[in-house]
């Protein structure tokens, strides 16, 4: 068929593929945290960051997500007793973030798991073949917004 050419040769394509693969590994890896992967990126990043002062604004342009997205999301890992939340003193449109105990123990396997896909990668490719996708991965998502 045509459409098979075209789709070897689409970069567009295996984009998607390469993504919709990812996407389905994290998507079961994190299931069995409970977690979705946004929801593990802000555990991770509360991990390396320590206790931070956030505005949700922030974290919505960080994680290219809507501020209703980034809310919901707080919530539910404050229902899961995963972090802690409370409004910054400094200014009332920012909160104080900070993972509970359950939430460290959480973000440590979390970053175990994305860790060793990472990993996985780089022993495949090499640091500066990964370090060139991902400056073609930032470069194609420039070009493209």
């Amino acid at each position: 068929m045509k459409i098979e050419e075209y789709l070897k040769a689409s970069p567009i394509f295996a984009l998607f593929q390469a993504q919709q693969a990812s996407q389905k590994y994290l998507r079961e890896s994190l299931a069995e945290e409970g977690v979705n992967f946004l929801e593990a990126l802000l555990l991770i990043s509360l991990l390396m960051e320590g206790k931070n002062t956030v505005m949700p604004g922030e974290l919505s342009k960080s994680f290219a997500c809507s501020k209703a997205n980034i809310s919901k999301m707080l919530s539910r890992l404050e229902e899961d007793d995963l972090i802690e939340r409370s409004i910054s003193l400094e200014d009332a449109r920012s909160f104080e973030l900070s993972l509970s105990a359950t939430g460290l123990m959480k973000a440590n396997r979390l970053m175990k798991l994305v860790g060793s896909l990472e990993l996985s990668i780089e022993k495949a490719w090499g640091a500066k073949k990964v370090g060139n996708f991902v400056a073609q991965l930032d470069e194609l998502g420039q070009f493209t917004s």
